[in-house]
């Protein structure tokens, strides 16, 4: 016999027959098994973070967009408003100067 730790070898009538021994950790069909879950559990976790920072970058961008369509409704809005104004203030000095009729000089 050689090494018992890796290789053992029988001898039945001048046959020989060898085989060898996996290290414990791998014999065992569950650590097998628990390894790729782990490796699996490991991978769904760094794409799970991966998604929070895409999804907290999109949201920085969409409020980015936002305020500024926000910024230009307002400006928007506070022209036709002084457009607006503009209009009634002309529509009265009209009227005041059609009541009171033409100058005369």
């Amino acid at each position: 016999m050689s090494s018992p730790a890796t290789t053992t070898a029988f001898e039945l009538a001048g046959s020989t027959y060898e085989f060898k021994r996996r290290p414990a950790y791998i014999r065992e069909t569950g650590s097998e098994f628990s390894l790729a879950f782990s490796v699996l559990l490991l991978l769904s976790g760094v794409y799970k973070l991966r998604l929070q920072s895409l999804g907290r970058q999109l949201q920085v961008r969409y409020e980015e967009r936002l305020s500024e369509r926000t910024r230009i409704a307002r400006e928007l809005h506070d022209t036709l408003l002084q457009s607006f104004q503009d209009w009634i203030f002309r529509f009265r000095l009209f009227a005041i100067c059609f009541r009171r009729g033409p100058r005369t000089r």
